[in-house]
This record gives structure tokens, sequence and C-alpha cells, in this order.
């Protein structure tokens, strides 16, 4: 049905919506790598990731951890 109390002009043009195109908006695919990516030796690869801000601040004063795994 209709919507009463506004009245649209149906040969205008729509107007570019940023906000829109942005959430519309899709990302690449990383390429495809193998599921398992072996080293030869310790420190070859070390991955890290970074969380935060913490709801709960640590004694220090910190809001973030950070991990690493060799």
């Amino acid at each position: 049905g209709h919507i009463e109390g506004i009245k649209l002009d149906l040969n205008s043009k729509p107007e570019f919506c940023e906000t829109c195109m942005k959430a519309k908006a899709k990302r690449k695919l990383f390429p495809k790598q193998d599921q398992y990516e072996y080293v030869e030796n310790a420190g070859n690869k070390v991955v890290g990731d970074l969380m935060g801000p913490m709801s709960v601040i640590s004694l220090g004063g910190a809001c973030y951890a950070c991990t690493y795994c060799d």
C-alpha cells in the first residue's frame, strides 16, 4: 500500500547516498592459501594479535593486551 502524507516524484533521479554505498560495500576475498604453512626454524614466522580496549583495566592501568605465537 501507499504511505499517506509522503509525496514522491517518480520521475526524479535518486540522490547519491555515501552511507548507503558504504553499507553495501564488499571487500575482496583474501587469496587462497594452503591450510597449513610449515616453517623450518623457530622464529621464522611470528604472529601477533592486539586486543582491546578491554572493559576491565589492569592494576597497571592497561586496557589493551597483545599476544604473540612463534
